[in-house]
């Protein structure tokens, strides 16, 4: 089997805004400026001395801004944070494959009121993918290409998954394309062969391309899900007619993202790797994390007109816009 990688430059283009966002809320008063000022529907505290009436608790201080200003609070006495917005690290977009800038800004510290988030995307997106197929056809699926070569007879999806600096994946998104007309060993089978050693999951490939197979037992379907998981590695399977069922009677049907139907002759093998190309390339997944106990962030995607706010797909060089809303 020939191994292809395939480098393609994928920009994200992301621009933090400080911009009230939100639903307007019931305003319940707080008896403390801090409280008040993470009071959804208030958060704006009158500090004046001799604002209160009497009777009046001190709950009375916070309030919406409009009630405020009507009870005579003075905007010089009104307590309202604004949003605090510094760039740590905000290099230029590069599509150098030296230095790949994916991210604009790279680093940034804020207080929030509410952050905006704006991508673009380009036509060439970072992944490498592993595949079989002509490499001069490649070409017409990215400008940017780089190939490796490689063969195997047993083990090798294990092996690309896990031998990562053998190979040369690079810290981008990867896809992972497996082509055959048969169905492939798993965890117990080999046993056949007298190798009862359990697979390690780790990488037994040499610089040479040498890879130690008759050590360990094959890989579980666990082992298997996990380091494609743990990679970031997208899986497709371009296989026959008669092993379409292969996925689900192996239990990976979650662990793949698409799934293709190969033509005897695997005439059409670049074709499902140029779709699939394209329709991963089509999706954007925002995540964050590390987030502060307490605090969630959910995301609002305004993506093609008519089809839906929360529409994952994008066609590449179009421009879109995402909301990061926290909460807490």
């Amino acid at each position: 089997m020939v191994g292809v990688f395939l480098l393609g430059t994928f920009l994200l283009y992301c621009v933090g805004q400080n911009q009230i966002q939100g639903v307007p809320q019931v305003c319940v008063s707080q008896p403390s400026c801090s409280a008040c000022l993470r009071s959804p529907g208030c958060a704006w505290w009158c500090k004046h001395k001799d604002f209160l009436k009497s009777g009046e608790s001190t709950e009375r201080r916070c309030d919406t801004v409009e009630s405020l200003r009507t009870r005579r609070c003075e905007q010089t006495d009104i307590i309202n944070p604004q949003s605090e917005l510094v760039f740590l690290k905000n290099n230029e977009l590069s599509s150098n494959p030296d230095n790949v800038v994916q991210l604009k800004p790279q680093n940034l510290l804020f207080k929030l009121r509410v952050d905006q988030l704006l991508e673009t995307i380009k036509k060439d997106w970072a992944g490498h993918i592993w595949a079989r197929t002509s490499l001069s056809t490649l070409k017409n699926v990215t400008k940017k290409v780089r190939i490796g070569f490689g063969s195997f007879v047993d083990k090798g999806g294990s092996a690309a998954a896990v031998c990562q600096g053998v190979i040369g994946w690079n810290n981008v998104t990867r896809i992972l394309v497996y082509t055959s007309d048969d169905t492939f060993h798993i965890a117990g089978d080999g046993r056949l062969a007298g190798i009862f050693e359990p697979h390690d999951g780790k990488c037994h490939l040499n610089g040479s391309g040498f890879y130690e197979g008759t050590k360990y037992d094959y890989p579980s379907v666990g082992q298997l899900t996990r380091v494609l998981a743990d990679n970031n590695i997208q899986l497709i399977f371009a296989v026959t007619e008669d092993q379409c069922l292969l996925p689900t009677r192996s239990g990976m049907t979650g662990e793949i993202s698409v799934l293709g139907v190969l033509k005897n002759d695997s005439s059409n093998v670049v074709q499902l790797i140029s779709e699939a190309y394209n329709n991963l390339s089509s999706t954007m997944l925002l995540e964050h994390h590390g987030a502060p106990s307490g605090l969630d962030v959910t995301y609002r995607s305004h993506c093609t007109p008519g089809e839906g706010d929360n529409t994952p797909w994008q066609r590449r060089g179009d421009v879109h816009e995402h909301q990061a809303q926290p909460a807490g």
